[in-house]
Parts: C-alpha cells; structure tokens; sequence
C-alpha cells in the first residue's frame, strides 16, 4: 500500500509537472509576443506622423495653390481703393488750384496794362508840324484839352467826331488857326455836339460847310474807299465801335501804304494809329464812309 501510494504520488507529480508546461504553453499562447507588441504600437505612431507631415503639406500648398494653378491669374491691387479715389481727388484739387492762380495772375496782368496805359500820357502832333496833304496825329485824349466839357461829357470822352474833322480840315488846307477846342466850342453853341453816331452826319455837314469843306458819302466797299485816298481825300469813318470798344465811334483814313496798307488815326488810340491795316480789316469795322475834300 505504502508503495502504491508512493508510487501514485509520483505519478501525481509526475502529471503535475506536465500539467505546469502545458498552462504556460496556454498562457504564452493568449498574449502577443515582446516584439509583436511593439511592431502593433508603432504602427499607430508612423501614421500618426505620416498624418502630420501630410497636414504639414497641405498648409503649404493650400498658401501657394493659386499662383501653381492659376500662373495667368492678375496680382491684387496693392493700393486700396479709397487711397485711390483720394489720390485722383487731391489731384484734381491741385489742377483746380493751378487754374485759380492762373486766373488771378490774368486778372491782374490785365489790371497792370489798363493802369500802365491811363498813366501812359498821350500826346497829339504839335499844331507847329501840321501841313496840307498830312493827316496829323490829333487825340481827344491828349491831357492838354482833354477835360474840356464837350456835350455831355468831355472831349477826352466823346470828341472823336470834331478830333477827326480837325484833322480832314488840316490835311486839305493846312491851316493850324481851327483846333479841336475851337471846333468843338463851335459845335457846342451850334447845338451839334453829340455822341449819337445818327447825328454825325448832321455834323459832318454843318461843320465841314462853315470849315470850307465838301462831304461825301461813300459805299463801304475797298473801291470807293481806294478811290477817294488815290485823290489825296481824307475818308472819316463811322466805326462799330460806338457802342462795342476798344474803337472809337469815329476815326479818319489818311492813305495808302506803298504795301498797299491804311494809315488810319484813332483818336483814343496810337496803338492802333501805328498799325498799318489792310482793307479787309478796316472796312470790317465801318458803319460809314465820308470822303473830305475842299469845297
């Protein structure tokens, strides 16, 4: 008996020792190996990273995506476009500003050049140099007899018409005895004193009757006025320029230029007494024409 138990208990251990290499077997088999194990996490881990730089990329070309795929695609404008709108703005600001000083300095340019010329003294011919066939320089203007009241003015306002006859007179006779402010005191007590270009000719007849004198209409055409100054006849000339200036309503034509030119005396004018003028010009001015010549 003690021999059987003995040897069962052998055998007892004998199967409990091959029962222990076969649970481990069991327990080996039920979980994944060292390395096994670290091979499953890493896999996790490079997609992880692989994830990562593909985002990384992706930023990157979702930045330069539109320059790559659209190379014809126009830059956006670097200036704003209220910087825009205020540049234009101040620029036309500083056209607008150049245009105003223009303007002004115009302005007083002209303002010098009127004040230059009534400061400028205006002188007529000496009665000493008159002589026939002459048309002397005779201006209403001319501070020596310019105040003198003529009509309802003065002679430096309104004495065209008598300056002009003067000088007809002159140019025909010679004669330096009748002046402007004889002629016009004349014209004063005769009634005949006027501005009114529809009563020259009233004076024109009276005056040039008690001067010696014959007057003649003439058309307003280059060759009546021709005509008349070939004859050594002084044509005195009733302009536009009675209510439109800078011409006087009256002035007198002397003669012919061997350029074939007018000498003409404005009398408010030597600028314009100096010109030489070409018919075409002139007659563009005339109302009417009278040809002077002795009776």
């Amino acid at each position: 008996m003690t021999r059987l138990r003995d040897n069962n208990q052998k055998i007892s251990s004998t199967n409990a020792a091959r029962s222990v290499p076969h649970r481990r077997s069991t327990t080996v088999h039920s979980h994944p190996k060292p390395s096994q194990a670290v091979s499953a996490t890493s896999i996790p881990l490079r997609a992880v990273a692989q994830d990562h730089r593909d985002e990384s990329q992706n930023t990157v070309r979702a930045v330069t995506l539109p320059d790559s795929t659209h190379p014809h695609q126009p830059a956006a404008s670097a200036i704003p476009p209220k910087t825009i709108i205020a540049m234009l703005g101040f620029a036309l600001l500083v056209v607008l500003g150049l245009v105003a000083v223009s303007l002004v300095y115009n302005t007083q340019d002209t303002a010098l050049a009127e004040t230059s010329e009534a400061l400028t003294v205006i002188e007529s011919d000496p009665s000493t140099t008159w002589n026939q066939g002459t048309v002397p320089h005779i201006y209403q203007r001319d501070p020596q007899w310019s105040s003198i009241p003529y009509s309802t003015s003065t002679l430096g306002d309104m004495g065209s018409m008598p300056a002009c006859l003067v000088m007809a007179y002159v140019q025909q006779t010679g004669d330096r005895s009748i002046t402007l402010p004889a002629l016009s005191a004349w014209a004063d007590q005769q009634g005949l004193a006027s501005q009114s270009t529809e009563d020259y000719e009233q004076f024109l007849d009276a005056g040039a009757d008690n001067l010696g004198l014959s007057v003649k209409a003439l058309a307003v055409n280059e060759l009546s006025l021709r005509k008349a100054l070939l004859q050594n006849h002084p044509v005195i000339a009733i302009t536009l320029g009675a209510t439109t200036e800078p011409w006087a309503p009256a002035l007198i034509i002397g003669d012919i230029t061997e350029e074939g030119t007018l000498r003409i005396v404005d009398p408010v004018s030597p600028e314009r007494s100096q010109k030489a003028w070409t018919f075409e010009e002139l007659l563009g001015q005339c109302q009417s024409l009278w040809e002077i010549q002795q009776a």
